[in-house]
């Protein structure tokens, strides 16, 4: 039982190193991207970032209105 216990955590190590190094790549490429933008004009960064999130609560409510029609 404890060499199974010890398998599994490598594999959990191994999953979480891949994930923090696609994360950083997106955060690379998401700062690059956006920073010429906040140069230009700096009303438009906080308005997208606004839409983003009225776009994420619509998703939120679509899944959870979805989810009561199952029951």
């Amino acid at each position: 039982k404890k060499k199974e216990k010890v398998e599994k955590t490598k594999v959990k190590e191994k999953t979480k190193k891949k994930e923090t190094k696609t994360s950083e790549k997106e955060k690379k490429t998401g700062t690059e991207s956006k920073k010429p933008e906040k140069k230009e004009k700096k009303k438009t960064s906080k308005s997208s970032s606004a839409k983003k999130t009225k776009s994420t609560i619509k998703k939120i409510k679509k899944k959870t209105s979805k989810s009561d029609e199952k029951k």
